[in-house]
C-alpha cells in the first residue's frame, strides 16, 4: 500500500512540477514547448484530470494500474483513485486509504508538495534538470513531442523523466517517470478540463465521510 501511494505521489510530482535548469545543458525548444503547455494552466482558475497510473518492475516483470481523477485550485488538489483518496488544503495533506481504512494526516514541507501545485502543471523546465532537445514521434496518427529530462542531482530516486505532449495543440499526452530500482511510473492524461469553477470548501477535509477510518496524526 505505501508504495502505490508512493507512486502516486511521484507521479503527480512529475505531472505538475519538475524543474530543469544550467544554461548548457537545456534545449531552448524544448522550453519554448513546455512554455506553452505551462502557460494554459498557469491561467486556469481550476483545473480537472482523469488519469490512468502504471507501473513497470523491470526486475520483477510485474505491472499495475489505477485510474484517478485530479481536481486542483491554486495549491490546493484531491487525487481519487481506486484505492486511495488524497486531499491537500494548501496546508495539510490528508491520505485516505480504501484499503486499511486509515486516514495519515502530515504536513508536508513546501519542496514536498510543490510537485502538485496545480500554477506549474509540468512547470519542468526551471532549475535541477539537464533537457534535451525534443523529439518528433507519431502517435496514432498525431504528431507528438517527447522530451528527456534527466536530473542533475545523482541522489535522486529516478534518472530521467519524458514527456510527450500534443505538437499540434501543446496538450500533455503522458509523463514517465523512470527510477533507479527499475520502476517505471506513467501516467497517462486522459482528459483535461480547464477553468473549472472550484471553491476552496471543495478542497477541505471532512471527517465525516469517512466514518469507518482510522486517524493516524504525524504532524
Amino acid at each position: 500500500m505505501k508504495l502505490r501511494l508512493t507512486i502516486i505521489t511521484l507521479t503527480i510530482s512529475s505531472l505538475f512540477c519538475f524543474v530543469a535548469t544550467a544554461e548548457g545543458l537545456v534545449n531552448q525548444q524544448s522550453v519554448s514547448i513546455l512554455d506553452k503547455v505551462s502557460e494554459t494552466y498557469k491561467n486556469s482558475s481550476g483545473t480537472e484530470l482523469d488519469i490512468k497510473i502504471s507501473m513497470n518492475d523491470e526486475k520483477t516483470k510485474s505491472s499495475n494500474s489505477t485510474t484517478g481523477n485530479l481536481k486542483t485550485k491554486g495549491n490546493k488538489f484531491i487525487l481519487t483513485s481506486d484505492f486511495a483518496t488524497l486531499i491537500f488544503d494548501g496546508k495539510t495533506l490528508y491520505v485516505h486509504s480504501k484499503i486499511t481504512e486509515e486516514i495519515t494526516i502530515s504536513e508536508p514541507a513546501k519542496e514536498d508538495i510543490s510537485g502538485v501545485d496545480p500554477t506549474a502543471i509540468l512547470g519542468i523546465y526551471k532549475q535541477g534538470f539537464k533537457v534535451n532537445a525534443p523529439q518528433e514521434k507519431s502517435e496514432k496518427d498525431k504528431k507528438i513531442y517527447l522530451i528527456e529530462l534527466y536530473p542533475e542531482n545523482r541522489s535522486a530516486e529516478y534518472f530521467k523523466i519524458e514527456i510527450k505532449i500534443e505538437a499540434d495543440t501543446y496538450k500533455p499526452i503522458s509523463i514517465a517517470t523512470y527510477a533507479k530500482n527499475g520502476i517505471t511510473n506513467t501516467i497517462l492524461i486522459n482528459k483535461i478540463q480547464t477553468n473549472k469553477e472550484f471553491t476552496d470548501k471543495d478542497f477541505a477535509f471532512d471527517a465525516r465521510k469517512f466514518p469507518k477510518a482510522q486517524i493516524i496524526d504525524i504532524r
